[in-house]
């Protein structure tokens, strides 16, 4: 849990002056005087309001951003919320349920890690296995194939289907507890013809 203080340095750390503001005052006529002290609290009442505004906004559940992919074999539009670190949140838009959540990185040439962004994250679910209620299926992209009668515990399966226009193998295993752990790629990892094709 956050601090206040915390809370109110991550909300102020991004903002910026443009230039170094100089509060020396200066002799001026008193007509200008009177036009400047208005302005000058003005200005800082817009500064506060804004702050505020930033503040409120990053209290609320952070800045959302939209996403769109495949889930479940469904096309959807999701909001990603950063949940502080290099993952991401996801919800429904208009129900604000929470669909799932994740983060990864990747590697560039010298070998930095580059935090994955919202979209990147979310395009994880296109392939994906999952258990509804007591039926599991394999979802690839528009795609979903039910592989319930082919799974037993303890055992692993190869079987190759087709989504978003690619071929796809994926290697999948019931684990006793009933819990599914899985590879999904779009080169085989042992002979193809030893895949089951799905229909």
């Amino acid at each position: 849990m956050k601090t206040n203080k915390e809370r109110y340095k991550q909300a102020f750390s991004n903002l910026q002056m443009p230039k170094p503001v100089d509060l020396k005052e200066e002799t001026m006529n008193k007509k200008t005087k009177m036009i400047l002290r208005p302005a000058i609290a003005f200005s800082l009442a817009a500064l506060l309001l804004g702050g505020s505004a930033l503040a409120y906004a990053t209290d609320a559940g952070g800045i959302r951003t939209k996403v769109n992919g495949w889930f479940g074999g469904q096309e959807r539009n999701v909001e990603a919320v950063s949940n502080g670190d290099i993952g991401y949140e996801f919800y429904d838009p208009e129900t604000g349920e929470y669909i799932g959540g994740g983060g990864g990185v990747s590697f560039d040439a010298f070998g930095n890690e580059i935090p994955m962004d919202a979209q990147e994250v979310f395009d994880q679910y296109s392939t994906q296995v999952e258990k509804k209620e007591d039926k599991y299926f394999l979802h690839l992209y528009e795609n979903s194939y039910e592989i319930t009668d082919l799974l037993h515990p303890g055992k692993t399966i190869y079987v190759q289907g087709k989504g978003n226009g690619i071929i796809h193998y994926a290697k999948i295993t019931l684990d006793p507890d009933g819990s599914i752990s899985s590879s999904i790629s779009t080169e085989p990892k042992i002979e193809a013809d030893s895949y089951q094709k799905l229909q």
